[in-house]
């Protein structure tokens, strides 16, 4: 009984495997020259590249008008007594994007269906997957304009003195 099952499942598999179907031909050739003229889809390979942001804070030391006095008037040793910049990294941030890597093109050419022509490319030419649903490429961060603050834009010239400074 055993054996007449295991025919019926062979016979099942061969008869599903014979169908006569048309299959989809695709070819894959590799054209280091560029894009030539000649139909199909064209796509690059992507070169790998790092972008590091680096956050710092400047800090700017000068000492005010009345360090002088800090011993004296309020007992207090600790003080800045000379001008100083340091630079400290406060943070820093590393991104990965892909751009076309134009000695890696190629191109796919299909008959019969299109399913081996489901790529999905990105808008620069660059192959994304296939079959993937609402791929979206990470976009570059452009360098901002920071104003720098220098130990020349710090002053204490027009700080006002009472009375009683003026005297002491």
């Amino acid at each position: 009984m055993n054996f007449k099952w295991i025919l019926l499942i062979i016979f099942i598999g061969l008869v599903g495997c014979s169908t006569n179907q048309t299959v989809s031909k695709g070819t894959v050739s590799y054209t280091p020259g560029g894009i030539n003229s000649g139909q199909g889809l064209w796509y690059s390979l992507p070169k790998t590249v790092i972008q590091v942001e680096m956050i710092a804070e400047k800090v700017v030391v000068k000492p005010g008008p009345f360090f002088r006095f800090s011993q004296r008037l309020l007992n207090i040793t600790n003080v800045e007594t000379e001008n100083r910049e340091e630079w400290r990294i406060v943070g820093a941030n590393i991104s990965t994007y892909g751009i076309p890597d134009e000695k890696r093109m190629f191109r796919v050419f299909t008959e019969g269906n299109p399913s081996v022509a489901a790529l999905n490319l990105t808008s620069n030419g660059l192959l994304a997957g296939v079959n993937l649903a609402g791929y979206r490429v990470p976009e570059k961060k452009e360098n901002e304009k920071i104003k720098v603050i220098t130990l020349a834009d710090v002053t204490f010239n027009n700080v006002p003195f009472t009375e009683e400074q003026l005297i002491k």
